[in-house]
């Protein structure tokens, strides 16, 4: 068997996305850092020195990308995904297209449970875009704006939490973790609307299993271990 252009060029497509996927979850994890050491305490000039010498650190990596081109291949993937996501092509931009459709046929009551029609032609449906999904069958008011409420009412009990805790790294451990999975899903949420580029991040507790459920799961049990030192029987 030989492979076809076709299969080379999907097979380096899957490589780019998954460079680039890499990189995002990356830079999640730095905000997310980032933001915990805000809340706990740091100093605004700390902060404004880690961000001066991550985008002085980035920017020099981009001059050398352009000054000799082909050092830096993840570079070049990551100006790849975000040109092609900028253009506004159709070609360039598949999934993100499907996704619309998606939630343009949803539109505020939705098809209804497993009438979805644009899920079978959209790659990762039941992960990446499982938002999209969710609003063309269940529409833009329980399978859009539901969700968002629903984790709202999520982040603000674990803030709840965070403040009536005694321990200070218990009340850190639950916002650090309630903070990330609100933070991945707002940014799974962007995409399947089309307001982000392809990430790859999941939607927590709504995308099909995995790795992804099995961390959410266990963040929510931390969450509500913790908790049990807040609301008691007494």
């Amino acid at each position: 068997y030989k492979p076809s252009c076709i299969d080379l060029q999907l097979d380096l497509h899957v490589q780019l996305v998954s460079v680039f996927i890499t990189f995002c979850m990356r830079l999640q994890l730095f905000i997310v850092c980032f933001i915990m050491l805000f809340v706990g305490g740091a100093k605004l000039k700390h902060l404004s020195a880690i961000v001066g010498v991550s985008i002085a650190g980035f920017g020099i990596l981009i001059l050398l990308n352009l000054a000799f081109p082909g050092l830096l291949p993840r570079v070049d993937t990551w100006q790849k995904r975000i040109t092609s996501y900028e253009s506004g092509s159709q070609k360039e931009n598949y999934q993100a297209e499907m996704a619309k459709r998606a939630v343009a046929n949803g539109f505020l009551f939705g098809k209804g449970p497993g009438k979805g029609h644009v899920k079978n032609d959209l790659y990762s449906a039941q992960s990446d875009f499982i938002y999209a999904s969710s609003i063309e069958e269940f529409g833009s008011i329980m399978g859009g704006v539901g969700l968002v409420i629903l984790y709202t009412i999520l982040f603000f009990r674990s803030i709840r939490i965070m403040n009536k805790t005694e321990s200070l790294f218990g009340s850190y451990v639950v916002f650090g973790l309630s903070f990330l999975m609100v933070f991945q899903s707002l940014i799974n949420m962007g995409v399947g609307v089309n307001l982000f580029p392809v990430t790859g991040q999941p939607l927590p507790l709504i995308s099909m299993g995995g790795t992804s459920i099995i961390f959410s799961c266990v963040s929510l049990g931390i969450i509500i271990n913790i908790s049990r030192t807040v609301y008691t029987d007494a």
